[in-house]
């Protein structure tokens, strides 16, 4: 038989139980949870001013990530699987937009065939 209670607030959650734990006597235990929200555009004023500009011209955020990617691969030293996860997401969120994504594809083969 055990005993415990908990409480709630907002996003933050605290339960404490007693509980019979063998030949150590009684055990106490007390959790704390938090709940966190995702990132969503509706939430997040950046993501929603993001895709905004990805909306007014894709090519020239196409551009520009790419030259981002570039300098995150010299100054974090990526490794040719994480460049080639983040060309994966680029050549996807881009795609729709009918930006012309065959430079990232290029590369992101070019990758898979020096991996093999």
């Amino acid at each position: 038989m055990s005993l415990g209670f908990g409480a709630e607030k907002g996003d933050v959650t605290v339960d404490y139980s007693l509980n019979p734990y063998g030949a150590f006597g009684m055990a106490h235990r007390l959790e704390l949870k938090m709940k966190f929200e995702t990132f969503s555009s509706a939430k997040n004023p950046e993501a929603e001013k993001a895709a905004e500009k990805i909306k007014a011209d894709p090519e020239a955020v196409y551009g520009e990530t790419l030259r981002w990617l570039d300098s995150r691969v010299d100054s974090e030293k990526l490794s040719p699987g994480q460049q080639a996860l983040l060309l994966e997401k680029i050549i996807e969120k881009f795609s729709p937009f009918g930006v012309d994504v065959s430079g990232a594809r290029a590369r992101l083969e070019g990758l898979r065939n020096a991996g093999k």
